[in-house]
């Protein structure tokens, strides 16, 4: 029974708890922003606000093992399906909720091991085949989940590298003189704020704020360049494969 046990586990991990909802995080509110506390999310009764993979978190640690054999293995096939059900790849949904994903998998293993060490080993009954057959099916939805978020993933780095803004393209057009008559802001796709600078650069006010925009791009390393300026690119390059 134990063999398959790290299976969900190790292929959701992959990515890191450092991602999800800290990732989210930095992208809808700005990479500075207070982290979202997780732990409470994970425990209590379901609300009607959680999601179904939280929902199906909380399920599975409600679930308590007894002595005979043949209940642990019906609650086993129980959580199993629990996992299976919500196990499924879903875009940017399930990026940005993919901390949950893996505090599934880290419950799932945890209950599903304490669950097995329970039946005897000399126990038989159809249930067990059973059984089996259900954690085939979840070892396939992991190795399509995992492999539905990489192709994913793998995509959208090469549309939004495509569409990138360049910091070297950027420091020309944001030079003074032509960050004066507001270029950088066309490049920027700023196209209001550029006809506005432009129309207003005789007065040498947008150079004040034009020079100083200037320096913070100079002293800006990559990875703050990109969150301000290409947070999609930013924001799937976070996540990381195992191969």
């Amino acid at each position: 029974m134990g063999a398959f046990d790290t299976i969900a586990k190790g292929a959701l991990s992959q990515f890191g708890r450092e991602f999800g909802r800290a990732a989210a995080n930095s992208l809808l509110q700005g990479k500075n922003s207070q982290k979202i506390e997780l732990t409470e999310n994970y425990i209590g009764r379901i609300k009607t606000s959680d999601s179904s993979v939280i929902r199906a978190i909380k399920t599975i640690q409600k679930v308590e093992f007894v002595i005979q054999d043949k209940a642990n293995a019906s609650r086993l096939i129980d959580i199993t399906d629990e996992f299976i059900n919500v196990n499924k790849f879903n875009g940017v949904d399930t990026l940005l909720n993919i901390n949950d994903y893996s505090i599934l998998a880290d419950i799932y293993n945890d209950k599903f091991t304490h669950g097995s060490v329970l039946i005897s080993t000399d126990f038989k009954d159809k249930v067990m085949d059973l059984l089996e057959v259900k954690r085939n099916e979840l070892k396939q939805t992991v190795d399509d989940f995992n492999e539905g978020c990489k192709q994913f993933v793998d995509e959208q780095l090469i549309i939004w590298n495509q569409k990138k803004v360049t910091k070297k393209k950027l420091l020309i057009w944001a030079f003074p003189i032509w960050g004066l008559l507001g270029i950088h802001n066309f490049y920027l796709g700023k196209m209001g704020q550029g006809f506005f600078q432009l129309l207003f650069c005789w007065t040498f006010i947008p150079a004040i704020f034009n020079v100083i925009e200037f320096s913070k791009l100079i002293s800006m390393n990559d990875t703050d360049f990109d969150w301000k300026y290409n947070p999609e690119f930013a924001f799937f390059s976070i996540f990381k494969f195992s191969e």
